[in-house]
């Protein structure tokens, strides 16, 4: 029998029969114990479970979801430039991300990389459509490239760490998320994917069914900052040649490719502490320690440096999970959203009514008239929610971010802009500033401030804003229907709006006529109190028609809808 197959191993422990059949293409020989990978599932499907019914909960707005990028410990790397050098955070990020971070780094220098092999959902997705592709095709093993080509591929995702930091820090920006697959992937039915995003997460899926975890090993940058802490960690995988019969099955054995049977140590960045090869040992079984996780002081040859497997699994869970447990229990983990505004793109679906007046000039009053949303609609409500408060169908896209981005990031440019910018048909645009009585060069501003109710949602979506029928017959009309002051007048609080909303009639006062284009004199008649004085003070000749329509008259006499608008209120 050879001498180095017995060294170290207890007597009848292994024979060279059993080591010569046991274990092939690095599966567990029979009688050892297969409990550490199916335990590791369970724990890679509740985190997975858990993200995924978080990204529901917040695309439905449940209390207690945060939005992803708050539950991913990458979120806190990338905050760390910003928040030291300005003391905030960057778009989309909170505190939460500094507890997910400690806990990362917690386990990083207890465990190294353990993060990305017992915990990151997105390495999960892609190990189960490996298994399922192996499954599929009959067991055949995974695409495995030459190892040089590994190792240059491997290197890919430092390239990626040093872009993501460094366009972060300089634009105060999430720069990786128009191309990151865990943001795509569980956010996947929003309106807030890159068209990169599904370009990366379909590369990244169509890759795992003949590679294993290509994502992770070629290009995640928080498995970049990950990798490095195996160097040194306290806690790691120790071989002992003089137990180790070469047989190369930790080898087969390594999703990650790494020669683990040509080291004492497994130190290299790409292992992910899955302990597929502690398993696939088959003289470990025998009872040989000869790959075993040891402390980083630990002598190879001393027996008592071994740590129980259920140890190192236990102290990686939990040097993660307990900052988040802590913290949540002492009310610290904190997830509440505060937006960063820095153009109308940084509108989403998240982001909350009350938002878009703050932060880009345009009062709740024009806002709501714009789009036609009811006054009793909370400035509190997400942008998302909103159609769903004005009972308009089901898949419209009326009021929809996409729309509230274009009109925003137009606000103050003429409507026939978006002939271009949106491809929206010249002659709808004319039809509804004709009907409000506006010049052609009338601003959406404008528009918002004197056309009908919901005109800007019908511009950029074809559709006025009409709630549907439901069992009890139509639903109740929108409200916002009366005038709105120029620029940010009417804002929440302001004298122009008693009561918040801009319309100042909300109370049980009753609402007076609004005036449009379409208004006749013969309609002014009985909105004025001295008629004869409204047409000297505009300069209509009293021998115009009562059916005559002010649109009509305002490039004839250089009147404004809005001025009459608000003579007729003035009263």
């Amino acid at each position: 029998m050879d001498a180095k197959i017995m060294a170290g191993v207890p007597t009848g422990a292994v024979l060279p029969a059993e080591v010569a059949t046991a274990g092939e293409q690095g599966r567990p020989s029979r009688g050892r114990p297969r409990g550490y990978q199916l335990l590791r599932f369970v724990i890679q499907a509740a985190v997975l479970l858990y993200v995924i019914l978080a990204a529901i909960g917040h695309s439905v707005s449940w209390s207690w979801t945060a939005n992803l990028h708050t539950i991913c410990p990458f979120g806190g790397v990338e905050n760390l430039y910003t928040y030291f050098t300005t003391g905030n955070y960057v778009a989309k990020l909170h505190d939460a991300v500094f507890v997910l971070l400690l806990g990362l780094v917690a386990g990083l220098i207890l465990t190294g990389k353990s993060f990305c092999g017992w915990i990151c959902p997105l390495g999960t997705v892609q190990e189960l459509l490996g298994k399922v592709s192996r499954f599929v095709r009959r067991g055949r093993p995974s695409v495995v490239l030459p190892r040089q080509l590994d190792r240059v591929l491997s290197y890919g995702k430092y390239a990626v760490l040093a872009w993501v930091l460094v366009q972060t820090a300089r634009t105060g920006r999430l720069a990786f998320e128009g191309y990151d697959p865990y943001y795509t992937l569980f956010n996947i039915w929003s309106d807030e994917i890159a068209w990169t995003g599904y370009l990366v997460v379909g590369i990244t899926l169509g890759l795992s069914l003949f590679l294993e975890r290509p994502f992770c090993r070629y290009a995640c940058p928080l498995g970049a900052v990950n990798g490095i802490f195996n160097k040194f960690s306290l806690l790691t995988l120790r071989r002992d040649p003089a137990t180790c019969i070469d047989c190369g099955r930790c080898d087969r054995a390594c999703p990650a490719n790494i020669s683990v049977s040509t080291g004492t140590v497994v130190a290299d960045g790409e292992c992910t502490r899955c302990l597929k090869c502690v398993e696939a040992c088959p003289v470990n079984a025998r009872g040989a320690d000869t790959l075993r996780v040891r402390s980083l002081f630990g002598r190879v040859a001393k027996r008592g440096a071994s740590l129980p497997v259920p140890a190192f699994y236990s102290m990686a869970i939990l040097a993660f999970a307990l900052p988040i447990l802590i913290t949540n229990l002492t009310g610290d983990f904190k997830t509440e959203a505060t937006h960063v505004y820095t153009s109308a793109a940084d509108i989403k679906g998240s982001s909350p009514l009350g938002d878009i007046v703050e932060n880009f000039g345009v009062s709740k009053a024009e806002l709501y008239r714009g789009f036609a949303i009811p006054d009793e609609v909370p400035l509190k409500t997400k942008l998302k929610d909103v159609q769903g408060q004005m009972s308009l169908a089901e898949g419209a896209e009326i009021v929809v971010p996409e729309n509230v981005r274009t009109a925003i990031g137009a606000l103050d440019e003429p409507v026939n802009t978006l002939t271009d910018e949106a491809d929206v048909p010249p002659e709808r645009i004319e039809s509804v500033l004709r009907d409000a009585g506006l010049r052609q060069d009338a601003t959406i501003r404008q528009l918002m401030q004197e056309g009908t109710p919901g005109a800007v949602a019908y511009v950029l979506s074809g559709e006025w804003p009409t709630p549907v029928q439901t069992d009890g017959g139509v639903a109740p009309p929108v409200t916002s229907t009366t005038s709105v002051g120029t620029g940010t007048e009417g804002a929440e609080g302001s004298p122009e709006s008693p009561t918040g909303g801009g319309t100042g009639y909300s109370d049980g006062e009753e609402t007076p006529p609004a005036v449009r284009g379409t208004t006749t004199l013969g309609e002014m008649k009985d909105l004025v109190d001295d008629f004869p004085a409204f047409l000297v003070e505009f300069g209509i000749p009293a021998s115009e028609p009562s059916s005559a329509q002010l649109k009509d008259l305002v490039g004839t006499y250089g009147l404004e809808v809005s001025e009459v608008r608000a003579y007729v209120e003035a009263q």
